[in-house]
């Protein structure tokens, strides 16, 4: 998610938000691993969009149903060691 998430950054994450009700940066798991990415909502096919910052990865679309979201990211803290 470079450059808005960088290795060291930490996040907090707003469980209650389960579900993609708004575009937003979420933690989710799919295919067996778990991510923060940006999701946004496709309202024409009622699929989720999974977006990464980082050019270097395709964003994929997927069914809602094939997705668990954790929860919505509200706050980002940088961290530099």
């Amino acid at each position: 998610m470079e450059p808005t998430l960088s290795n060291g950054d930490w996040i907090l994450i707003d469980r209650t938000q389960s579900r993609v009700r708004r575009d937003g940066i979420y933690a989710l798991s799919f295919d067996d691993a778990c991510w923060v990415k940006r999701l946004s909502v496709n309202f024409k096919d009622k699929n989720i969009r999974i977006i990464s910052d980082n050019q270097s990865y395709p964003m994929i679309e997927i069914e809602e149903e094939r997705l668990t979201v954790i929860g919505r990211v509200v706050w980002i803290v940088g961290r530099r060691v």
